[in-house]
């Protein structure tokens, strides 16, 4: 017979903005650290039917992971309990409009540096609706009519961007 599933929430501190941030920086590392392999062995990776989507898919989910993390880390800061949701748009319209507004602010100036995540189509609120639920969709990439919709480099800018943000407003949280 199987043990019960622990309660997640029993004792735990959900909405203390650290462990949010500590939950989000070990997604945040882990997706840096398979786009380093990516980009350094990108003959040695199989690529899915030839499309480089499905080769960056678990950036994508990942990212899209932190990136939400990271968004809910800024609610909890700000005393609001973070959604129940995977949703990236959703999470971020909780968010106050001058926190979005920065956001938004430091996302631009960061793409302008980018050497994938510049022009037009880039625009955050573009990727934010293009990546609303790219931690879902990518772990099922193979179900996406066209896995090219949600570029792998501007999820993970946004996501650079965030917890820039986080680690500005505290230092302590970078190690």
């Amino acid at each position: 017979m199987q043990a019960p599933m622990p309660n997640r929430s029993a004792g735990a501190d959900r909405t203390n903005p650290r462990n949010v941030f500590v939950a989000a920086e070990q997604f945040y590392r882990c997706a840096n650290l398979i786009l380093k392999q990516l980009n350094a062995a990108t003959t040695t990776v199989i690529p899915g039917n030839g499309h480089t989507a499905y080769r960056m898919a678990p950036v994508v989910a990942i990212s899209a992971f932190a990136f939400e993390l990271f968004l809910k880390c800024l609610l909890s800061i700000d005393g609001v309990a973070p959604p129940k949701t995977h949703n990236l748009r959703d999470i971020f319209a909780k968010l106050p409009k001058r926190t979005q507004s920065e956001i938004e602010a430091r996302y631009d100036e960061q793409r302008a540096g980018s050497q994938f995540a510049r022009g037009p189509d880039f625009a955050m609120r573009d990727v934010l609706e293009g990546s609303a639920d790219a931690f879902e969709s990518h772990r099922y990439i193979f179900e996406l009519h066209d896995p090219t919709t949600v570029s792998q480099y501007t999820v993970h800018v946004l996501c650079n961007t965030v917890r820039a943000m986080l680690v500005e407003a505290h230092p302590d949280w970078d190690w």
